[in-house]
């Protein structure tokens, strides 16, 4: 990695942590710059705007999270044990990643107020509803259950694992993350059979 790449790499590993611990608009740039040891002037060299750097660091928690994920998907497993294995890799993901968490929660909230932030949302949300959708139709397929109305089942688990990712944020020690994943597993059941 080059310099330059890791100064980057830095700033977005402390920002991603100052965002989570204090809110993404109560940190400032100089607050930032000051945590990687560089100057607010060099630190926009690196990114133009607080949003820009929020960004960043969202763009770099979902690449983390989808390498996670495909870590503890098999491709080659059956449909449903592929759904259900994506569900506990997101709430395992969740459970132990909290400042990314934090961040693509703050996605959602931002995305309302912000355009650039909107479109990166409407892109998240459209490769995870995918995700969802292709394990549900393989799933149906192989006859785990029945096929009908692949997208909106995937919108409703989607949203499941949101308010899970939310509960999980405000309360990370009222259940396990293998206790929260048996409970989602079970409320996702019931949307796609």
């Amino acid at each position: 990695m080059r310099k330059g790449e890791k100064t980057r790499a830095t700033i977005i590993k402390v920002a991603t942590r100052l965002f989570s611990e204090k809110g993404v608009y109560r940190v400032t740039i100089p607050e930032v710059a000051k945590g990687v040891g560089l100057s607010h002037a060099a630190l926009y060299r690196y990114f133009s705007d607080q949003d820009a750097l929020f960004l960043a660091c969202v763009e770099r928690a979902v690449e983390e999270g989808r390498a996670a994920l495909d870590e503890s998907v098999n491709p080659n497993a059956p449909g449903d044990k592929r759904l259900r294995c994506y569900i506990e890799g997101n709430v395992e993901w969740f459970s132990t990643q909290h400042s990314s968490a934090a961040l693509l929660l703050a996605v959602f909230y931002f995305s309302s107020h912000n355009a650039a932030i909107a479109e990166f949302h409407a892109t998240f949300v459209a490769a995870s509803l995918k995700r969802l959708e292709t394990h549900i139709i393989q799933g149906a397929r192989e006859g785990a259950w029945p096929m009908q109305n692949s997208i909106g089942k995937a919108r409703q688990i989607h949203n499941l694992m949101v308010g899970e990712m939310i509960k999980t944020l405000a309360t990370p020690y009222e259940m396990t993350p293998k206790d929260r994943s048996a409970l989602l597993w079970k409320a996702v059941l019931r949307v796609i059979r």
